[in-house]
């Protein structure tokens, strides 16, 4: 967590792994809990469990880690998060009080794999652009999953908890309360037009458990914004897909249950390209 996830798709049961659906090479990882390291450790954890799950190539690099995951944790972020953030004024990328933001995390896994000779990540900013409908998101979105996981990679994704805070005066404002990374194990392998929503599989830090949930298109008003967008901080009206808010904890437990709120798709760090295609 940080400091306190188109044209849509096919229905899938409970369990979203099959023939039908895209799956992370390694699907019989055990996912590394980030509760006994770190409460705010959810980006770095995540990482860790996205190579758990990703092709041999990727998962040299964890397994030249020596140690427990905490140890690993704590090389990764004492090595690559420990300086200053370009993003944020006066804060490290990652530190005990605010986590670490989706910018700052690909920029130290792009640090890393520099050194590790591995091909470059990017952030996807997952926010409407111009004129574009929210179907054409989720197929973005697809789109940016599946290249990624095809080259070994299960992307890491982030979410966001909003919510729409009572003022004394009236009305609401709404703030993010909290977020948090995971990384995306499985998706569908086609989407079908003109649906609402489409099913994935999930590595969650947050008690290191595996599960399936749901993008979707919300059916009421929001208010979020991109804290990555240096020209444009400003809360817009629904400008990104949601996730069922109960399906991850985060920020639930500051605000009631009868608060209008969402868990908003943020950000997504996908590979570039296959360990294999880079040049010798």
């Amino acid at each position: 967590m940080r400091g306190s996830f188109l044209l849509a798709c096919l229905t899938f049961p409970t369990s979203c792994f099959g023939a039908d659906t895209l799956d992370a090479p390694n699907m019989g990882a055990q996912v590394i809990d980030q509760v006994p390291i770190h409460e705010l450790a959810c980006g770095p954890v995540a990482l860790l469990n996205t190579y758990r799950f990703s092709s041999d190539d990727w998962r040299e690099v964890i397994q030249k880690m020596t140690g427990s995951p905490q140890e690993k944790f704590h090389h990764f972020t004492k090595t690559y998060c420990s300086r200053f953030s370009r993003n944020a004024y006066m804060k490290r990328r990652w530190d005990d009080k605010n986590g670490i933001r989706p910018d700052d995390l690909a920029e130290a896994i792009n640090e890393l794999h520099k050194k590790a000779h591995l091909p470059k990540v990017s952030l996807k900013r997952l926010f409407l652009k111009n004129k574009q409908s929210h179907q054409e998101l989720m197929v973005e979105l697809h789109t940016h999953i599946e290249r990624s996981i095809r080259h070994g990679f299960p992307p890491l994704l982030s979410v966001s908890r909003f919510a729409g805070i009572r003022s004394p005066r009236g009305g609401h404002r709404w703030t993010e309360l909290s977020s948090h990374f995971i990384t995306i194990t499985s998706i569908p392998k086609v989407l079908e037009q003109n649906l609402q929503d489409f099913s994935f599989g999930y590595a969650d830090p947050w008690g290191g458990k595996k599960g399936t949930s749901r993008f979707n298109i919300s059916e009421f008003t929001f208010f979020a914004n991109d804290i990555t967008n240096r020209k444009d901080k400003q809360l817009h009206k629904n400008p990104t897909l949601v996730v069922p808010r109960n399906d991850f904890g985060i920020g639930a437990g500051l605000v009631g249950t009868n608060t209008a709120q969402v868990v908003a798709v943020t950000h997504l760090i996908v590979a570039d390209s296959a360990p294999t295609a880079l040049d010798p």
